[in-house]
């Protein structure tokens, strides 16, 4: 995605810019490196408020806060999500499933770092139920990672895991 930038940058295409900041900076919170994934997550809601776009909007939003949750700042995550949700509510649900989505892996997670595993549940269960029509396997998969880590954390088992096939659950439990 860094690649591009300058592209976007020539082109004057500021929502492909901030769509691929928003990408640099999910995939570096992933990489549970949220320190510069927040500078390219700021950098895209800045371009989002500069368009005015609320689809554009959401998504920094939630990036911020997943890049929060990889730092275990969970308290700071949370308005973020909490923005991000109000956007949504006023997106049409097939407009953004896959925005509802994210968001709803994204509160699972905060939840799950707070040890609130009613909450986590709650919210990885919409999560999966918008995922899955919306198709988004890697979602279904994030969603799959959650619910195994509250389990593991109730019987007193940590793990560290990070399941990318779907066969690895078994394997995990068994």
């Amino acid at each position: 995605m860094k690649e591009l930038i300058p592209i976007y940058l020539a082109w004057g295409d500021k929502r492909g810019l901030s769509d691929a900041y928003n990408e640099i900076g999910s995939n570096y919170a992933q990489a549970f490196l949220p320190d510069s994934g927040l500078i390219y997550a700021q950098q895209s809601l800045n371009l989002a408020y500069e368009l005015k776009n609320d689809k554009l909007l959401a998504a920094p939003l939630s990036t911020l806060a997943e890049n929060y949750i990889a730092r275990g700042d969970y308290d700071l995550a949370m308005p973020f999500l909490k923005k991000a949700r109000q956007v949504m509510i006023i997106l049409n649900k097939h407009d953004s499933l896959m925005q509802h989505t994210w968001i709803n892996n994204d509160y699972a997670q905060a939840y799950l770092g707070m040890k609130q595993y009613d909450s986590t549940i709650y919210y990885s269960h919409h999560s999966l139920l918008f995922s899955m029509e919306s198709n988004d396997i890697p979602q279904q998969l994030r969603h799959t990672n959650i619910c195994i880590k509250v389990l593991m954390q109730l019987v007193g088992r940590t793990v560290q895991i990070n399941i990318t096939d779907w066969q690895e659950p078994l394997k995990i439990l068994s």
